[in-house]
């Protein structure tokens, strides 16, 4: 599951509820991030990322990215809840700002 964010926008108030990703070689459950792109608007100005929710959801994967843009643009209240991964592990995760943040093996 992606969002990736480059411009401007606020994408804050996503659930993703009930996804099942049985693909054989996946390795990255999540990606998301705020960043400057070659199709970025020449005047880049980064937006945000919040409030983003994934609920009883399994993946093959074995890792998750988040990228924040700085410290006034980082993502946001991301919340993990019966959330199964890579060999099975569950995770229950809530984090309220994420600069930064790359997860692997999970």
């Amino acid at each position: 599951m992606a969002i990736p964010h480059s411009d401007w926008a606020d994408v804050r108030n996503i659930t993703f509820e009930g996804i099942r990703d049985e693909t054989i070689g996946n390795t990255r459950f999540v990606l998301m991030y705020i960043k400057q792109n070659s199709n970025s608007n020449p005047v880049y100005r980064p937006g945000t990322i919040s409030n983003i929710r994934f609920i009883d959801c399994v993946s093959s994967a074995t890792a998750a990215t988040f990228e924040g843009y700085d410290a006034e643009h980082m993502i946001k209240d991301v919340t993990f809840k019966n959330v199964k991964v890579g060999a099975g592990i569950c995770c229950n995760l809530i984090s309220s700002r994420i600069p930064l943040l790359r997860i692997s093996r999970l």
